[in-house]
């Protein structure tokens, strides 16, 4: 049976009592001046320029990856844990994605004394300092806490509730134990016939083409039109890049727009550094085209629809709205960027009267990645598990 009630009175309190604290020695930002960031993927790059929009240079990565070792990343060289570079007085930001807890012991272990997690204080420091990203403070969720409620009859499954529930507890905790159970079944369903909910993709968010990648890694027989919005410059180029290296006839299939989507066609200011925190703000240095999905592809018949775009969704759905009335794609619209958006995205594809089942999946270690699935009524007979 679904749950009817997202959260007890008496489980406020106790949350409250689990908001992630960070050390009592660690003051503000100021105090991370010259520290080390542990792990030098995607998330290490965004605490890295996370650290960098708020005036903080950091010393360098750390990396178990011997083939990063001596390297740069992001103009920050990268050393191995242990190295006799870094001060065991130094702070260290661990930044990853699924071996946080590992990470943390590796710090004690080689005696580093202050380490933390990096997004530990991009949430606890949300309200406090610039965050190009899309990040809110435990606050920002838990002044919406009894909206949540709104979502629950909009999902029928309970596995769905469960995943609304505990990544609200998350976003708010920081603590694992409220992680919600992780799927790795990203935008590729167990029972979508990938040849039929597939044929027309449109991807807003298209990052550096790693949706697409994994498309043709599963399908690389697939004949399908691939549409991909990207405004990022950095990210886009290495989107064109990618898509040049394949062969023609796959290519031919792919149509690339430097792009944000949103309600109406104009222009905005873009923070864009090639990361995972690219997005449309209002003091960005580089000034990006917007236009609606509805006008840029009015010929066009999707039938899929992801976006990724790092809290613009709602506004990117009201420019869509044509197109979805008249195709009814699937679709994966992330709600994690705002509190609010884990109930009026789905409030808002329920509002259309498609007739669209929603699901809701969590695919990631942390903070990112919950995703609602909304399934049109031709395909919910086979993916609705």
């Amino acid at each position: 049976m679904p749950l009817h009630h997202l959260f007890s009175p008496e489980e406020l309190p106790d949350l409250r009592a689990r908001i992630c604290t960070i050390p009592d020695a660690l003051k503000g930002p100021a105090d991370l001046n010259g520290c080390w960031i542990f792990g030098a993927g995607s998330m290490g790059i965004f605490v890295a320029s996370y650290l960098r929009a708020n005036g903080i240079e950091p010393a360098g990565f750390l990396d178990n990856r011997v083939g990063l070792l001596e390297q740069q990343v992001d103009g920050l060289p990268v050393f191995r844990p242990g190295s006799e570079r870094v001060d065991h007085e130094s702070w260290v930001l661990i930044a990853a994605k699924e071996a946080a807890s590992q990470l943390e012991a590796q710090c004690n272990s080689l005696g580093y004394s202050r380490s933390v997690r990096g997004w530990q204080l991009i949430h606890a420091w949300a309200d406090r300092t610039v965050v190009p990203g899309y990040v809110s403070s435990s606050k920002d969720f838990l002044d919406h806490w009894e909206d949540y409620e709104e979502a629950v009859p909009l999902f029928e499954d309970e596995g769905s509730l469960q995943v609304l529930k505990r990544a609200i507890q998350y976003q708010i905790s920081c603590q694992d134990e409220d992680l919600p159970e992780y799927d790795p079944f990203e935008y590729f369903r167990p029972g979508f016939p990938l040849e039929t909910v597939f044929a027309e993709t449109v991807d807003c968010g298209a990052f550096d083409g790693d949706t697409l990648k994994a498309l043709r890694h599963l399908h690389p027989e697939g004949s399908g039109v691939y549409h991909a919005f990207e405004p990022d410059p950095v990210n886009f180029q290495r989107l064109s890049s990618f898509v040049a290296s394949l062969p023609a006839e796959a290519s031919s299939r792919i149509h690339i727009y430097r792009l944000a989507v949103g309600a109406q066609r104009g222009q905005l200011c873009f923070e864009g550094n090639g990361g995972l925190g690219s997005r449309l703000r209002s003091n960005g240095e580089i000034l990006v085209e917007v236009a609606p999905l509805d006008e840029v592809l009015s010929t066009v018949e999707p039938t899929f629809l992801k976006m990724d775009i790092e809290g613009a969704e709602p506004e990117a759905l009201l420019g869509a709205m044509g197109l979805i009335r008249k195709s009814l794609p699937t679709m994966a619209i992330c709600v994690y960027h705002r509190p609010e958006h884990y109930v009026s995205i789905p409030k808002w594809i329920h509002s259309l009267s498609l007739g669209y089942k929603l699901q809701l999946r969590h695919h990631s270690r942390y903070f990112t990645g919950t995703v609602c699935y909304a399934i049109p009524p031709a395909l919910q007979h086979k993916v609705l598990v």
